[in-house]
């Protein structure tokens, strides 16, 4: 007993790590879902989709390499504790039976046991044959929802294809104005929001759009910012392209703050990705801004993640 627990590997321990990477990988579902409008207001689905993809890889490779230790562990018990007890008691139960000289009683023990043998195997091999064909309605059972989840994904292409090919929204590189032009906007329950808004904002000017709970105000945000397509006219933006140079003609802001999984440095990055060689601007920028107070007083500077 002491041999084996030494040998065998601290299974306890990895359950836990997995199920502690697992988590990790829930929340981080979890939080893309409670902020997905925040997401896509500041374009931050491909930085999302990193953060998602290295969890789960997380995930995955620490499970093969449980799984595997699992599966060496398992063949080690099958063969070392249950066939060495048969290995060894074999010969003690069959030695005296071939030292009889008398066969006569013995031939037809042998012949019984040796039929009740074949029986009993024959009757393990039918029962591993049921097994398997369980197993394998189990697995057809998950096949059969992935190919639905395939389906309905092929389905939401495709219905995004037909909705872009009847896309109202025009982004134009070269005008820094905001065009809404007979722009009629409904909810996707069918209530109409707005009708046949014409507005035109040029760098400078400065609108506060007011009305009650329902009127419209954050769908006509989400149609400049191709989140919706409204149901009638044109709404024309310029681009909304960011880069580490910070050229951007458009950016949006979020009603609720939006805090990236990672280090101060994402925080401010967000949704762009950038090491250490980025510092000195993110300090500028903190400096432009009155915050670099967050850098001094957090532990380890823009390398602090608290969460």
């Amino acid at each position: 007993g002491a041999l084996l627990r030494k040998l065998t590997p601290p299974f306890a321990s990895y359950i836990g790590e997995i199920q502690k990477r697992e988590g990790n990988f829930r929340s981080a579902h979890s939080r893309l879902i409670a902020n997905a409008e925040e997401v896509a207001f500041l374009h931050g689905s491909d930085r999302e989709k990193e953060i998602l993809n290295r969890n789960l890889c997380n995930v995955t490779s620490f499970s093969e390499f449980y799984f595997l230790l699992q599966f060496r562990q398992g063949c080690v018990d099958q063969l070392c504790l249950k066939y060495f007890a048969t290995i060894i008691g074999w010969p003690i139960i069959a030695i005296p039976f071939l030292n009889i000289k008398n066969m006569s009683v013995s031939e037809v023990a042998a012949n019984y046991r040796e039929s009740d043998t074949l029986i009993q195997a024959a009757s393990s091999s039918i029962g591993d044959l049921m097994l398997v064909y369980k197993k394998l309605q189990r697995l057809a059972g998950f096949t059969t929802r992935v190919v639905e989840l395939i389906e309905m994904i092929e389905n939401s292409k495709r219905k995004t294809s037909d909705e872009e090919a009847t896309n109202h929204m025009k982004v134009s590189l070269e005008s820094t104005a905001i065009r809404f032009k007979n722009v009629t906007i409904t909810a996707p329950d069918g209530r109409q929001l707005l009708r046949n808004l014409n507005l035109e904002l040029r760098p400078g000017e400065n609108v506060l759009v007011t009305g009650p709970n329902g009127a419209g105000k954050t769908s006509l945000f989400r149609c400049l910012a191709g989140l919706w397509s409204p149901a009638e006219g044109d709404v024309i933006r310029p681009a909304n392209t960011l880069d580490m140079s910070g050229d951007i003609h458009l950016f949006y802001v979020p009603q609720r703050p939006y805090l990236v999984t990672g280090n101060l440095r994402d925080q401010v990055l967000y949704p762009l990705k950038g090491g250490k060689e980025n510092d000195a601007h993110i300090l500028a920028c903190l400096e432009k801004v009155g915050l670099t107070k967050l850098v001094e007083a957090a532990e380890g500077g823009l390398d602090f993640a608290p969460h």
